[in-house]
C-alpha cells in the first residue's frame, strides 16, 4: 500500500484540535483527529510513524493507512 504524508496547516491543526477539546462528537471522530494530527509532517506536527501511532491508540495499521 501506498503512504501518504499529511501536512497540516495551522488552521487544519486548530480545527482537529478543536474536535479534540469539544466533547461532543464520537469517540470515532475524536480517534481520527488525534491519528491525523500524529501524523502531521508539517512544521508543528510531530511525524510520528504508523507503529508508534497504533501502540499510543490501540488501532491497526490497516486503520492508520485508512484514516490518512
Amino acid at each position: 500500500m501506498k503512504k501518504h504524508t499529511i501536512e497540516l496547516s495551522a488552521e487544519q491543526r486548530a480545527e482537529l484540535e478543536e474536535v479534540i477539546s469539544k466533547g461532543r462528537v464520537s469517540a470515532r471522530t475524536v480517534q481520527h483527529a488525534h491519528v491525523l494530527l500524529k501524523t502531521d509532517s508539517g512544521a508543528w506536527g510531530p511525524k510520528w510513524s504508523d507503529a508508534e501511532i497504533c501502540e499510543a491508540f490501540g488501532v491497526g495499521e490497516s486503520t492508520c493507512l485508512r484514516i490518512r
